[in-house]
């Protein structure tokens, strides 16, 4: 009988734990940039506007997508993406207009 509720036990934390470290991995917030176009997307950046932290995220491939998963820090904040098209013509533009650490959303933003 103490077996069986040992194996209970050790199944049912075995259980929380996996619940519990898969739950954190998707509570992370994801910017998803996605180059629609048929051309390279070249010295793609990403910068936190209250924070003033930048990000490189290098280029994009046409038809490419990438993950980028969102830092959040005490204060409410918002993404610009800086970006230059085929035409070597400089874009500027607001990726993630507000977010915060208690609301971890996923965001897309698409380069056409």
């Amino acid at each position: 009988m103490k077996t069986s509720i040992r194996k209970l036990y050790v199944i049912s934390l075995s259980a929380l734990i996996t619940v519990a470290c898969s739950s954190q991995s998707e509570s992370e917030g994801m910017l998803i940039i996605n180059n629609k176009t048929s051309e390279d997307i070249t010295k793609v950046n990403l910068t936190y506007k209250t924070t003033n932290k930048s990000e490189n995220i290098g280029n994009l491939s046409p038809n490419q997508s990438f993950k980028y998963p969102i830092k959040y820090s005490d204060t409410e904040d918002s993404i610009v993406i800086t970006y230059t098209d085929s035409n070597n013509t400089v874009h500027k533009d607001v990726a993630v207009p507000y977010f915060g650490k208690y609301d971890k959303k996923n965001y897309s933003y698409n380069i056409k």
